[in-house]
């Protein structure tokens, strides 16, 4: 394994471009009064202190405490629960939500392991309720009102976060829907797709906001930064981040295959996965990556990429048989790995970092491809050794 120093290449005269909408004291007011109302509806009252607390350090830029040299003692436990490959997982106060290729959503408990309900779709059934082809991506609002999925039939389907009731359904993409996800403490609604668009939308009155173009081709990856951001990764290689409110965007390259995954670290950090087997850590007023880690998982692509975020710890999934884990800052290093059997296709931490849910599947998310035939689709649940909480937090 190599790492690898970046050119330099900042970005000049970006100040409005990388601004946050609100002041930190805006920002911890605004989140309080979110986090206090979910609270009231059954939250528990310590979870509501850690997320408070690392949401609004985080969307300051701040690392929260380094804590990647913590990962020890790593533990796996496996549950089997679809038919086929999962291709996406959320997770949120305590569940996971799993698409898959099977066209069905199942969600897990992650204390027990045990499936909490079923949200069934058939394959060519338009009429069935449920989606009618392979789900790709899946996500749950911060207060887990809303559970909104997407996939090959081109529909984004809205469901009702406690319930799973279905409310509705979006239609405008023209393609394949690679991936969903929610603004930081909101209801607006990210999708991308290999149609080469990003749109917005809108949960609460259920309506589309609006369409973004620049990418050259597939778009295969989201994540969403504070201040009404988009930051996606394409077959182009590249990664955009995405200024929504004023329909603006900032190109950045450095991989030489395409980046199949991205996540954002802090306010002004990312991280790039690809199939050129390299991480890249960016820093957002710089269009080339600062630091490289090649051959992060000896030569395969990587798959899933998830961070802690606010703190060091990132951890990377491919088809090699291990979930490895980063400390992430002025160098990329390994502090740990784990053994997990067959694609690993989504990776998230829960928000205090204690567990890290993996999606496995016998192939890759985008194909069928050299299947591992032993491997049964399911999720793998990676007991971290940490656990950030309000002492820490507050270091």
């Amino acid at each position: 394994d190599e790492e690898i120093d970046s050119d330099e290449a900042d970005i000049e005269n970006e100040d409005d471009f990388f601004e946050p909408e609100e002041t930190p004291e805006e920002k911890t007011i605004r989140l309080a009064k979110e986090l206090i109302k979910k609270a009231e509806e059954s939250m528990d009252p310590d979870e509501v202190n850690t997320a408070l607390t690392h949401s609004a350090l985080s969307s300051q830029g701040r690392f929260i405490s380094p804590i990647a040299e913590e990962v020890k003692d790593l533990s796996t436990s496996f549950a089997k629960g679809h038919l086929l490959g999962v291709t996406c997982l959320a997770v949120s106060s305590g569940v996971c939500v799993t698409g898959s290729k099977d066209c069905c959503l199942i969600v897990w408990s992650l204390e027990t392991l045990q499936k909490l309900h079923i949200i069934k779709g058939f394959r060519h059934d338009k009429k069935c309720g449920g989606h009618s082809d392979e789900i790709f991506g899946v996500a749950i609002s911060d207060d887990g009102k809303f559970i909104v999925s997407g996939g090959k039939d081109r529909i984004i389907r809205v469901w009702d976060g406690r319930t799973y009731e279905f409310l509705d359904a979006f239609k405008g993409h023209r393609d394949t829907i690679t991936s969903v996800k929610f603004m930081p403490f909101s209801h607006v609604l990210v999708s991308i797709s290999a149609d080469r668009s990003v749109k917005t939308w809108n949960c609460d009155d259920m309506v589309f906001l609006d369409t973004y173009f620049g990418h050259q081709s597939h778009i295969l990856d989201l994540d969403t930064l504070p201040g009404e951001r988009a930051l996606t990764c394409s077959r182009d290689c590249t990664a955009r981040i995405w200024k929504t409110q004023e329909d603006s965007q900032i190109v950045f390259s450095g991989h030489t295959e395409s980046i199949d995954c991205v996540r954002a670290v802090a306010y002004d950090t990312f991280v790039t996965g690809g199939q050129d087997g390299s991480l890249s850590l960016w820093k957002i007023n710089k269009k080339k990556p600062f630091k490289k880690y090649q051959n992060a998982h000896g030569g395969e692509w990587i798959t899933a990429l998830a961070v802690l975020k606010g703190t060091d710890l990132v951890a990377s999934g491919s088809s090699d048989g291990w979930v490895r884990f980063y400390k992430v800052g002025e160098a990329i290093q390994e502090v740990n790995k784990v053994c997990v059997k067959g694609y690993v296709n989504a990776l998230e931490f829960t928000a205090n970092g204690e567990k890290l849910v993996a999606g496995i599947s016998a192939n890759h998310k985008w194909g069928r491809w050299m299947p591992d035939i032993k491997t049964k689709p399911g999720i793998t649940v990676i007991q971290t050794g940490v656990k950030l909480t309000n002492e820490i937090l507050s270091n």
